[in-house]
């Protein structure tokens, strides 16, 4: 049913997505939503265009894509993603690296009751078979000795923005996800205790794209996305511009 729901959650979006040179609608990775919707509306406003987003994790959105869903230009969550496209399109656009993203952990100090975090009867992170930003958490858990117990109580979501709505609902105590998610839910941090994650390669999240079906328009928005103005939106965000 979660499959059928996303699904029409992005064909219902898909249908808005228009065909003229100033339309252009992007894929979107659930993780970057929050900066590109300020970022598309300061680009649609000054350039009177008209640029669509669809979001969801960036494995249901490359499965849309290779599937013929009609998107100029996919952003994901890692380079693998986007090369998994690039390859099942045959397509001739180099990847692009976007910025780097950040892995915090989410703890409710209220739910804990002194508890420390791995011992939360339930922690939320995104499904790591779709989002990035859940398979660098699954590398950050595996590290750890008790690794088994804490894999017993995993909560899943289906991306980053589900993982979200879990924590501030308070079915979790505990939370994996991206920095830019907790900066634009402004979360009251006498509540909510969150740290920043260290992730090193192979699983460092770096959010790339690669372009489906170029215009003058998706190219004029990259050069925009690309310059100070829309680094200075990136950081805000809590990424690192690259």
């Amino acid at each position: 049913m979660k499959k059928i729901a996303v699904l029409f959650f992005i064909l219902f979006h898909l249908m808005s997505c228009g065909k003229q040179d100033s339309q252009i609608c992007l894929a979107v990775t659930s993780s970057l939503l929050p900066v590109f919707q300020e970022v598309v509306s300061v680009f649609n406003a000054e350039n009177d265009s008209d640029i669509k987003i669809v979001s969801a994790s960036s494995g249901n959105l490359s499965h849309q894509i290779i599937n013929g869903a009609p998107f100029d230009i996919f952003f994901a969550a890692d380079y693998a993603y986007s090369q998994f496209v690039k390859e099942k399109l045959q397509l001739s656009s180099s990847i692009g690296q976007l910025a780097k993203g950040t892995l915090v952990r989410v703890a409710n100090t209220e739910l804990l009751s002194q508890k420390p975090w791995f011992d939360a009867e339930y922690i939320a992170i995104a499904n790591p078979k779709l989002a990035p930003y859940g398979a660098a958490t699954m590398g950050f858990l595996r590290k750890r000795n008790d690794f088994n117990s804490i894999q017993n109580r995993l909560i899943m979501g289906q991306n980053v923005n589900q993982v979200l709505q879990y924590l501030i609902t308070e079915n979790v105590p505990v939370a994996f996800l991206s920095k830019s998610t907790i900066i634009n839910a402004n979360l009251d941090r006498s509540k909510f205790q969150v740290k920043e994650i260290e992730v090193l390669s192979p699983n460092e999240i770096i959010h790339s794209y690669v372009t489906i079906k170029s215009s003058t328009t998706l190219e004029a928005f990259l050069s925009f996305l690309e310059s100070e103005q829309g680094n200075v939106m990136l950081s805000k965000y809590g990424y690192v511009p690259l």
